[in-house]
């Protein structure tokens, strides 16, 4: 697709919200709430990226840059109290 034709589709599905959450109930896990694949030689950017209907494409830079930023949130949330208290269902007091 080209970036003019990419442009004009948004990637966004009809009559949806541009902020999404977790549904409440898990739908196709993973592939219902993100995938991604490589794009072809007629494209500008190397990823198409889809997180909950939303398509988005990405160049090598903004994905690396994103996977960076995932993993450093990610290692923060997961050494984090309130990490602890949702794996393990109770309150963690501090140290």
């Amino acid at each position: 697709m080209s970036k003019k034709n990419r442009n004009a589709t948004s990637g966004k599905p009809l009559n949806a919200s541009p902020v999404t959450h977790e549904p409440e109930v898990p739908q196709n896990w993973p592939d219902g709430h993100v995938r991604v694949e490589l794009t072809g030689n007629e494209t500008d950017e190397c990823v198409k990226v889809w997180i909950h209907g939303y398509m988005h494409f990405l160049h090598a830079t903004t994905a690396r840059a994103l996977q960076e930023k995932l993993e450093k949130a990610l290692t923060e949330w997961n050494e984090s109290k309130d990490a602890k208290t949702a794996i393990l269902g109770v309150e963690i007091s501090s140290v």
